[in-house]
């Protein structure tokens, strides 16, 4: 790395500056204009919340013959818990919402610093470039400001366990670093299910890493892989005990079932069949929750009896599934939330009113609302908007391309490579039939990373060969 200069020195609390600027005059814009911009109405983590607040019952709300709240598993315990901890201090309500909202601005914030701590443990310039990348992703922000949903947790707790793995990888072969890492995996796992099983993919990394390194005894690789278990198996087997013996049901949420049937089968379905998602999750709604409602299942129950019939549909056609996920990973990668929330509340009503819409979500079709509103000049910075949203996302994933190339051909970083691709593959994998846009949360540090150290490694080329070639001409 070429040596920086005193003013280039300090280019990451110019950046801090920029992101601590940025985050408070956005959240400032959006509480003054529309609050619940990015609300879905989604309220199952606040009822269980607010029942464990009122009747000390981690319970969804029903209710047994005697009245009793029934204990549920239908959503894992952290953001829960977060809010009910919210709850004895300043009640239910509106404000409740809104230090969620603040905390998760805090989240998104801390996540741009630990890419930074990321990116400098190999250069502090893949630090800085990652983080000002991480900045300008306005789909964050959005996201941040969802407080019904703790995908911006999650994407925290995963950015920290991705940060003390590779310390343990890249810097000092600790053991801390190995229970940090264990603990926030173990965390958001129980803040959304989609992590659990990523534990797995991490302990046979390990196994290879450590027996490849030629370093390590056998003492140590044992050590190594039962410290990385422990929190695993506290955090996660421990929900799941409590599970079996409150519901009967082992699985670490009982919403695992009707989510592998009616989106991911649902998807598969309706690539089969040549119709639409909504008529495919019918038809399985029509079939299968009426069967388990006939025989009186229990929502533990028919969790367990969804996630066999998925499973099985899923099984018997493989090749299609894998096909569907690789249809909508694009979706996945680039779908994000319309830049109405940068406008004030009178910029957007008429942006609507342009559209003859009421909510965004009611366009078929992106391409022909931009027509219209590039056709009236009032609105081209709505397309513009927009366009810096999608072509910063696209940037993003082409240097991250070009950094994973980069990557494997410095052999020092391969490992790290592997780590990364690792992870990226889990989720994509898992999160890619559904393809909402705030599922990719939790794998966007690395994109930021692979793009720092793309533009880093290109920066230094372009450096080398300025001071060989003046060289040459002085010489």
């Amino acid at each position: 790395m070429y040596k920086m200069s005193g003013k280039i020195k300090y280019l990451h609390f110019y950046i801090l500056i920029i992101m601590i600027i940025s985050q408070a005059y956005l959240y400032s814009h959006v509480y003054r204009n529309f609050p619940d911009f990015a609300v879905t109405g989604e309220r199952s983590f606040t009822i269980i919340a607010a029942n464990l607040y009122s009747d000390g019952k981690y319970s969804f709300g029903e209710r047994d013959s005697s009245n009793n709240l029934i204990t549920t598993s239908w959503r894992t315990p952290v953001f829960p818990l977060m809010y009910y901890v919210i709850y004895t201090m300043v009640g239910v309500g509106e404000t409740a919402n809104e230090i969620v909202r603040i905390i998760f601005l805090l989240f998104n914030a801390a996540t741009i610093y630990m890419v930074y701590r990321i990116g400098n443990i190999f250069n502090y310039y893949i630090g800085c470039t990652a983080a000002l990348l991480a900045i300008f992703d306005l789909s964050s922000f959005f996201w941040a400001n969802n407080y019904e949903y703790p995908d911006t947790m999650l994407a925290f707790l995963m950015t920290l366990f991705i940060y003390y793995i590779i310390k343990f990888i890249q810097v000092n072969n600790s053991y801390l670093y190995i229970l940090l890492s264990s603990f926030f995996l173990g965390m958001a796992a129980l803040t959304k299910p989609v992590a659990y099983l990523l534990s797995l993919a991490i302990v046979l990394f390990l196994l290879l890493y450590l027996y490849k390194m030629k370093r390590f005894n056998m003492r140590e690789m044992s050590m190594c892989i039962i410290l990385f278990m422990s929190f695993q198996v506290v955090l996660v087997g421990g929900w799941k005990i409590r599970n079996y013996y409150a519901t009967g049901n082992s699985d670490i949420t009982s919403a695992q079932g009707q989510h592998l049937l009616f989106y991911h089968a649902a998807y598969l379905k309706a690539y089969q069949d040549g119709i639409s998602f909504t008529e495919a999750t019918s038809g399985l709604h029509e079939r299968y929750s009426t069967m388990a409602q006939r025989e009186g299942l229990s929502i533990a129950d028919a969790s367990i009896y969804y996630s066999s019939t998925a499973k099985n549909i899923i099984i018997c056609s493989l090749k299609d599934y894998l096909i569907v996920v690789f249809r909508r990973v694009p979706k996945l990668l680039l779908n994000s939330p319309p830049p109405e929330f940068l406008y004030s509340r009178a910029g957007r009503d008429e942006l609507r009113k342009e559209l003859k819409i009421k909510d965004f979500g009611d366009i078929g079709s992106t391409v022909p609302a931009l027509k219209i509103l590039w056709s009236n000049g009032d609105f081209k910075s709505f397309v513009f908007l927009w366009g810096f949203i999608k072509g910063h996302l696209m940037l993003i994933y082409l240097m991250s391309l070009l950094g994973i190339i980069l990557m494997f051909k410095n052999k020092h970083d391969k490992w790290i490579l592997f780590l990364m691709l690792i992870i990226l593959v889990y989720f994509i994998g898992l999160s890619s039939p559904v393809s909402h846009d705030r599922f990719r949360a939790p794998i966007m540090p690395i994109f930021y990373f692979l793009s720092g150290y793309c533009v880093t490694c290109l920066m230094e080329t372009v450096v080398l060969y300025t001071k060989k070639r003046i060289e040459r001409c002085n010489g």
